[in-house]
């Protein structure tokens, strides 16, 4: 797989993150440490993920305060690279289903 640069690939993930309503699920693309959040990144990021990668749905509660929220992840194969991706971005909670 290509070396893609995170710098591509996080803004759009926590722009997609963002822009869901609490409560609200999208569906992730994984394929070893990257991680694609949504829609929007680029088609042959896309197309490298999708060929062979896991894919699963991420459903979002927004926080108050001081709760950062979490993050409700299914179909994950490695939670570890996944959290890695994810921390980049946000502060909530990953819980994996």
């Amino acid at each position: 797989m290509p070396d893609y640069k995170q710098s591509d690939i996080d803004p759009v993930n926590q722009r997609n993150l963002k822009a869901l309503d609490n409560g609200g699920t999208t569906t992730y693309w994984q394929k070893a440490k990257v991680v694609a959040i949504g829609a929007g990144h680029k088609p042959n990021l896309m197309a490298d993920l999708q060929d062979g990668g896991a894919t699963g749905k991420i459903t979002i509660t927004k926080g108050k305060l001081a709760d950062p929220g979490s993050l409700v992840v299914t179909g994950c194969r490695n939670r570890r690279e996944f959290e890695d991706s994810i921390k980049r971005i946000s502060k909530k909670k990953v819980e994996f289903k």
